[in-house]
């Protein structure tokens, strides 16, 4: 509930803790009154990145996981797999883009990079246009690749579109 509540109302607050992984608040001890929540809550961070890995590879939407007959698949498996709302998920692949931007940040840093552009259309007559990132290894000599962005476009294309 607070991440719910601070990614909707303090955006800015919430991507920088995405940005510097901070880890989760410290426990609070608990007096007479109150009782530990850990018994009653499973953490599986194996499955949650195991089902992030199946939604972004296999391009599911996010709201797979609230669907009814995938959340019984999920405890048929495991009677204490947790359920991931389609939030939580959103903040996964949200924090899992950041990680991924940050190690293509310290990989091209201090490297000599060509960027190169492609446009194409598909069999739905749809235009996209990609960034690729190449540089060359100093030590090997060999030709690595990152994909910046595949982008759709809207219209027709031509030579100038694809230069800017």
């Amino acid at each position: 509930m607070l991440e719910h509540h601070v990614k909707r109302k303090h955006p800015d607050l919430f991507k920088d803790a995405l940005r510097s992984g901070a880890k989760k608040a410290p426990k609070v001890e608990a007096g007479k009154d109150q009782t530990s929540m850990a018994q009653f809550v499973a953490a599986c961070p194996t499955f949650e990145e195991c089902l992030l890995n199946w939604v972004i590879q296999t391009y599911q939407l996010i709201w797979i996981c609230e669907e009814p007959t995938f959340r019984d698949l999920c405890l048929s498996l495991n009677k204490v797999c947790p359920i991931i709302s389609r939030e939580k998920l959103g903040t996964l692949i949200e924090y899992n883009y950041i990680k991924v931007q940050q190690k293509m940040t310290a990989i091209l840093a201090e490297r000599y990079v060509a960027i190169t552009t492609d446009s194409w259309t598909s069999i739905a007559h749809h235009n996209y246009i990609t960034c690729t990132a190449h540089f060359v290894e100093k030590k090997t000599w060999q030709l690595h690749s990152l994909v910046l962005g595949i982008f759709k476009k809207n219209g027709t294309s031509n030579a100038v579109d694809t230069v800017a």
